[in-house]
């Protein structure tokens, strides 16, 4: 009995310490800080709400097992290099893209599934993800101690931080048609679908869904001219999940606003802008890189140009 009692008491022992070395930075003894080619940053002297969620001092807990302040606390004011810019946490949906921004003319979104490994000069490990530039200029520093740019911004976030101007384009060689669809920003996407039988575009739209404690009941868009365009109802969903506490149902349009060609290439140099027009008027709008790069791809069909 005595000797299962002491080995319960050593497993626990164990599991403690590790548990502990779990919820604790990580220390590197003698880094070598100063050899690391990578460049150097320094974070803010001052703490800011949003960030404290952004740091991880471990990727064997989850985010909302860390002590915020013990991962933040230790950075303030600290310089760091990042050592790794493609660490998977794996906390997080693959597909999760979250805090849609623009830097320059092409749009990019946070991968919440990637962080960056980062040492501070006192040799302790942390992670850093889900930041979007906004915010990085406001709390990180370049080595000159000026905001960080959007080119040492992407370098630092690395996989954290994607494109979203890619194009996917799909054959099928039974209907001999060309799907074409950009990437989602800030909700939304345009999607075509050109018909090689009778060589033109049978489907062209603006793509998104848009919620309320109501029917939204988008029924039509206006473009920057004032221009309508119909809209289609694709989808329609309803979640009385919580209504107690929301005063209401959830319900959602799934819709594809039926845009031209010609507004397309209209608005290539300065991005598409649309009003959402229902019970509660809504903003879209769609980057011009993102733009370029499906007409581009349009243009491609057109011509019979298989991927």
């Amino acid at each position: 009995m005595k000797k299962i009692i002491t080995i319960a008491l050593f497993l626990l022992s164990t599991y403690a310490q590790s548990r502990l070395i779990e919820d604790a930075p990580q220390k590197i003894i003698d880094c070598n800080y100063e050899s690391i080619s990578s460049p150097e940053f320094k974070f803010s002297d001052v703490s800011f709400p949003w960030l404290e969620e952004k740091i991880l001092y471990t990727t064997k807990l989850e985010p909302y097992r860390q002590d915020s302040k013990k991962a933040i606390t230790p950075l303030l004011g600290k310089k760091f290099k990042a050592i790794d810019t493609f660490v998977n946490v794996g906390m997080y949906p693959a597909s999760l893209v979250t805090n849609d921004f623009m830097i320059d003319d092409t749009p990019y979104g946070v991968f919440d599934m990637y962080y960056s490994k980062i040492i501070t000069s006192s040799c302790d490990v942390f992670y850093i993800g889900n930041i979007p530039l906004v915010d990085a200029m406001i709390a990180i520093q370049n080595k000159n101690e000026m905001p960080i740019s959007k080119e040492e911004y992407l370098s630092l976030m690395g996989a954290s931080v994607i494109p979203l101007s890619g194009i996917n384009v799909k054959y099928d060689d039974f209907e001999k048609m060309y799907r074409i669809q950009s990437m989602k920003y800030k909700g939304g996407l345009i999607r075509a679908a050109y018909s090689e039988r009778a060589n033109r575009t049978v489907m062209l739209q603006y793509y998104t869904t848009v919620s309320g404690t109501d029917s939204p009941r988008i029924r039509t868009a206006l473009d920057s001219d004032g221009k309508s365009y119909d809209v289609t109802l694709i989808d329609l969903d309803t979640s009385c999940t919580g209504a107690s506490y929301t005063g209401g149902c959830r319900v959602s349009e799934t819709i594809g606003v039926n845009i031209t060609e010609g507004l397309l290439r209209k608005s290539a140099q300065k991005g598409l802008r649309l009003k959402l027009k229902g019970r509660v008027d809504r903003m879209a709008e769609v980057p011009p890189k993102t733009i370029q790069n499906f007409l581009k791809e349009l243009n491609s069909a057109k011509a019979g140009k298989k991927n």
